[in-house]
């Protein structure tokens, strides 16, 4: 079976610095991919690349066989690529239901937001992310873990086939990351291929299949967690040559 993304020796320059050189690897359909690196390495040029807001200098970039580079983000999102944001960036104004529904009007243009079969498909999404109980609620009444699971229920309104999260552990209690691994362990189970980026290496490590290391834009590694985890590449970009 052919991948469901395919990265063809992409690169991004910015001021004649590279974000991201050279860079290939694929992603089979159902896959979870973890993909780390130190702060700088290239994991959020990589994600703006796949999704549309910025174009590579050099390379292709292919999703279900098709080509993407050149192509608007929201006709990317219709392709079936979604993302979140380390930051959540809710409708400050709207409340939960009303977020996931305006998601799945903004992305798909599918209905209006107020259209009662929009809202039920909306409320099937929060009760999937469990949020069900705070429909009403604004987005600045909700914990951290919980505007998590907003952002990824506002993904999820897009109906995506590969979904790109981006720190969903980030500024997280043991507990909120727990509930936040069981959400993901869910969409991916309903079919949903995964591109994931986070520091939490231990919590991350437990629910990807196969992981790519990025330092200052080159690929240093690319295996399985067991492999990653004691490659020296890896050990020397995150911890130093200890000289």
């Amino acid at each position: 079976m052919p991948p469901i993304l395919k990265v063809a020796n992409i690169s991004r320059f910015f001021g004649g610095v590279a974000a991201i050189s050279e860079l290939s690897f694929a992603l089979s359909t159902g896959e979870i991919l973890g993909l780390i690196g130190p702060n700088g390495a290239g994991k959020t040029t990589l994600f703006n690349l796949i999704t549309g807001f910025l174009r590579p200098n050099l390379g292709e970039i292919y999703f279900q066989g098709r080509r993407l580079a050149g192509l608007k983000p929201h006709k990317i999102v219709a392709r079936g690529v979604t993302r979140t944001f380390q930051i959540p960036k809710p409708f400050g104004s709207l409340n939960c239901l009303e977020n996931v529904a305006v998601s799945m009007v903004a992305k798909t243009g599918l209905a209006r937001r107020h259209d009662p079969e929009m809202l039920r498909r909306s409320r099937l999404i929060l009760e999937t992310t469990g949020l069900a109980d705070k429909e009403g609620m604004l987005p600045e009444a909700l914990t951290q873990g919980d505007l998590k699971k907003l952002e990824i229920a506002r993904a999820l309104a897009t109906s995506p086939h590969l979904l790109l999260l981006d720190e969903p552990f980030a500024g997280l209690t043991n507990a909120e990351i727990a509930g936040i691994s069981q959400l993901i362990e869910q969409v991916h189970g309903r079919g949903v291929t995964m591109i994931i980026v986070e520091h939490r290496l231990r919590e991350l490590m437990r629910i990807v299949q196969r992981v790519v290391a990025l330092d200052f834009g080159e690929k240093i590694a690319e295996g399985t967690p067991q492999e990653i985890t004691s490659h020296p590449r890896v050990i020397e970009a995150y911890l130093g040559t200890g000289d």
